[in-house]
């Protein structure tokens, strides 16, 4: 009866002690797999880490180079005036310029050079010249200037004007010098280059200066007593010539109108004359 009973006890432990150790490979089992989820969520959150920051990188904005306006400045290169006694003053004003960090000496020196000979007769007869002469005939005049700035060009225009001649005519013999000149680099520019600038073609020019010329020829022929009969048309059709259409100067007066300059024949006395006329306003 005992060995039975002992029989039966040995059993129950046994089984107890299974379960156990089968509950507790459970446990193991359960731990494991949770470690292992943690460690797939880090690196995931590492890799999505690491993708941000390459898309950072790849997404920076460059750096942008600040375009530096250059400054302008037209002052004079020379002044000087001359009394002419029973006469009046006369005055020269001879500009140069200047444009920071472009070199504009040669600019300069072709604008000083166009003039020399004026300068250097005030230079070497003033301030008193001591006889009355004929201006008209001497050739001297008043020299001024004035200009025009924009962003890509300086529209610069030596004026002179004659003494000994009024009413109509004295605008007609005054006379202008036109320097257009780069901002970027400083050098005289053509009329082709300042045409371009201006938003015109060639032909569209010459078709301004056609115009304008058939309209300033009527006017002239009103003003001139008895005109020229029909040699007046004579002289149209050759002041129309490729030749004096394409002599014709652009410019862009202190207002910003786009002005043309031609010079014109008469046939008579007054041999070319030289007008001014307003085309276009610059934008």
């Amino acid at each position: 009866m005992n060995k039975k009973i002992a029989s039966i006890l040995l059993t129950a432990f046994l089984i107890t002690s299974v379960t156990a150790c089968g509950n507790s490979g459970k446990s193991s089992d359960a731990v494991q797999s949770d470690e292992t989820e943690l460690t797939t969520e880090t690196e995931t959150s590492k890799t999505v880490q690491t993708t941000a920051e390459e898309t950072v990188t790849e997404e920076t904005v460059p750096e942008t180079t600040e375009t530096v306006k250059k400054t302008v400045e037209v002052r004079d290169a020379y002044y000087g005036t001359l009394t002419f006694e029973g006469y009046g003053d006369e005055y020269c004003r001879i500009p140069e310029v200047i444009i920071s960090d472009t070199d504009t000496m040669l600019i300069n020196s072709e604008i000083y050079t166009d003039f020399k000979v004026t300068i250097d007769f005030f230079e070497e007869n003033g301030p008193v010249y001591p006889e009355c002469i004929n201006l008209e005939d001497s050739g001297l005049s008043n020299l001024d200037y004035e200009y025009f700035v924009s962003d890509d060009f300086i529209s610069l225009v030596v004026i002179r004007s004659p003494q000994g001649w009024s009413g109509f005519m004295e605008e007609y013999r005054t006379s202008r010098e036109i320097y257009n000149i780069s901002i970027e680099d400083g050098h005289r520019l053509s009329k082709s280059e300042m045409l371009g600038l201006l938003g015109l073609s060639e032909d569209e020019f010459d078709e301004l200066v056609r115009d304008a010329i058939s309209a300033e020829w009527e006017d002239l022929m009103t003003e001139i007593t008895g005109g020229y009969g029909s040699y007046a048309d004579e002289m149209l059709d050759r002041n129309l010539s490729d030749e004096v259409i394409g002599g014709a100067d652009v410019f862009v007066d202190p207002d910003g109108n786009i002005c043309i300059k031609v010079r014109i024949e008469t046939g008579a006395g007054s041999g070319f004359l030289q007008f001014v006329r307003t085309v276009g306003k610059y934008e």
